[in-house]
């Protein structure tokens, strides 16, 4: 029986050998064991690399979409933008006298610059008047124009500036009349 314990406690060590060989060779890269260091060491890394390039993918589409919609909405606002108007005749300042209780009145919206003499707003508005741009303020019928302010008269409606000396000079673009 001695004899037998013996043989069966060498096939019981042969075997326990034999299995520990066999599961060391099965955790090789090729078949792993999931342990800690497959896990940190190759399949994470795989996964990252998998989601990064599924992200970039993602970032390059959108990317091509959001330039497109640009793209497609610049086009649309061109479309929609009115054409830039033409410059008229007088695009620059124009010196000119004005005698006394003469009126330059504007045949479309007209910018004026007193350079001598005094001279009135005329208005037939209570509460509209010339645009002094220099001041950022509004004249009214009967204020004075101050020397060397650029002024606005907005539109052909009886809004004008008087000759309240002998003589004033103007510097004025657009179109306009004396009357």
């Amino acid at each position: 029986m001695k004899k037998l314990t013996k043989i069966m406690a060498a096939m019981l060590a042969f075997i326990t050998v034999f299995t520990i060989v066999i599961l060391a060779d099965s955790s090789s890269d090729s078949d792993p064991l999931v342990t800690l260091s497959y896990i940190s060491g190759v399949l994470v890394p795989s996964v990252d690399e998998k989601i990064q390039k599924t992200v970039d993918d993602n970032n390059k589409e959108i990317e091509k979409l959001i330039d497109s919609k640009i793209s497609a909405l610049k086009e649309e606002l061109k479309k929609d933008e009115p054409a830039a108007p033409a410059l008229s005749e007088n695009a620059e300042f124009e010196a000119i006298s004005i005698a006394f209780g003469k009126t330059l009145k504007p045949k479309a919206a007209c910018e004026v610059i007193l350079r001598s003499g005094n001279a009135r707003v005329v208005s037939p508005f209570e509460n509209q008047g010339l645009s002094d741009l220099t001041a950022a303020k509004e004249l009214y019928d009967g204020n004075s124009v101050s020397l060397n302010h650029l002024v606005l008269i907005p539109r052909a409606d009886g809004r004008a500036i008087m000759a309240m000396s002998d003589v004033i000079w103007v510097m004025v673009r657009g179109e306009y009349e004396i009357v």
